[in-house]
């Protein structure tokens, strides 16, 4: 598996192709759950979602097709992948709070 997460601009990053790719999830399904993300996030305040970054971007396909992707902050990503479950969901969750804690 690639890195998950890169530098980009001096801020880390991932996009919803690694998320996808890291969480075993066809990246279609990925970018509903972003959509749902970007729609809940709506009805909320400013202050509250002004550190979330989801920009939406494009790759080329194997077939050099243009297809949608997001790139997302460490926020985003956080938000993101809480929501998912399964056994890797959950090693990244163990893995957070053991960062968290040691911080």
């Amino acid at each position: 598996m690639n890195e998950l997460v890169i530098i980009q601009q001096k801020e880390a990053i991932t996009t919803s192709l690694k998320v996808a790719e890291a969480f075993d999830k066809r990246h279609d399904v990925v970018l509903r759950d972003i959509q749902n993300l970007l729609e809940s996030l709506q009805g909320l305040d400013r202050e509250q979602v002004r550190l979330l970054k989801f920009v939406e971007s494009y790759y080329f396909n194997a077939q050099n097709k243009k297809q949608k992707m997001y790139k997302l902050n460490h926020q985003a990503f956080t938000l993101l992948a809480m929501g998912y479950t399964g056994t890797k969901a959950l090693k990244f969750k163990l893995l957070y709070m053991q960062a968290f804690d040691e911080m």
